[in-house]
């Protein structure tokens, strides 16, 4: 079932509101590190809250501080599996952490799509892609996999979804509704509208 923007709730764009106002404190916050008074550490707290909440080993200081590092140093346009493995083999928690990885590449580059549970079932269930289990030891074609390999599979069909979907007529749609009901927040980038409203609005 697709999105219908003509039936969301008041509850709803109070709930979007929120979000954007976090948003846009950790984007903006991002982009004064390292400058005179910026509170590195409200814009962690801030983060961890919002990002990182559904794993609660990121708030231990020997994960949490070689995250922020790598973010600090992270290059706009890394590639994100590699991304997965560096945190892998850098973080104490020792997990492939897909997710968490996206959202540290988005912080850097706004157009980079963020991958969690809710893009994951919306997609999955409503735009039927077929995204595969990141623990499978095989392909469709019978080759071994790795965690690394599934992940990049799971990646580019992310990438391919919002390219095919960003020059659609149904995305100006999402667009125009978004910037009308949040003129403030018009200057985010057009990835980070669309995850938004598949965040508040898909019901998942």
């Amino acid at each position: 079932m697709r999105i219908d923007l003509t039936c969301v709730s008041k509850k709803q764009i109070m709930s979007i509101k929120v979000v954007l106002l976090q948003y846009a404190y950790i984007k903006e916050s991002f982009a004064n590190y390292g400058k005179p008074n910026f509170e590195e550490d409200d814009f962690k707290e801030v983060f961890t809250d919002f990002y990182l909440s559904s794993q609660g080993k990121m708030r231990r200081k020997e994960n949490n501080d070689p995250f922020f590092d790598t973010m600090y140093k992270c290059k706009p346009h890394r590639d994100l599996p590699e991304l997965v493995e560096y945190l892998y083999k850098t973080l104490p928690i020792k997990m492939y952490e897909f997710s968490f990885a996206t959202k540290l590449l988005h912080t850097v580059n706004n157009d980079s799509p963020i991958y969690d549970s809710k893009v994951h079932k919306y997609l999955k269930y409503d735009r039927k892609i077929k995204f595969c289990d990141v623990n499978r030891k095989k392909d469709r074609n019978g080759n071994p996999t790795t965690k690394i390999d599934n992940i990049r599979y799971n990646w580019d069909l992310l990438i391919r979804w919002y390219n095919s979907f960003i020059p659609s007529e149904e995305c100006r749609d999402w667009i125009n509704w978004f910037n009308a009901q949040f003129p403030e927040y018009d200057y985010i980038s057009t990835v980070k509208k669309i995850d938004t409203i598949i965040f508040a609005c898909s019901g998942y």
